[in-house]
């Protein structure tokens, strides 16, 4: 299994990635909450790694470009 699939969302040649998270991936029916959690943290230190910035954010900030704006400092 490769943990490195790329950012949920980025600038591949900036190398710079949005991770958005939410809570579903870790409460669905026959998921072990603990593999879960060690899954995305392997999935983000590989891509951390491979010299992305990875900005974590929660599906309510993608309503918000000010706070976005701000978080990517553009």
């Amino acid at each position: 299994m490769s943990f490195r699939q790329g950012p949920s969302s980025g600038d591949e040649e900036a190398k710079e990635g949005l991770e958005c998270d939410g809570i579903g991936k870790y409460v669905a029916p026959g998921t072990d909450p603990e593999k879960a959690i060690a899954a995305e943290k392997r999935r983000e230190l590989a891509l951390r790694y491979e010299g992305w910035t990875v900005h974590r954010v929660l599906w309510s900030h993608l309503d918000s470009a000010a706070y976005l704006r701000r978080l990517l400092g553009r």
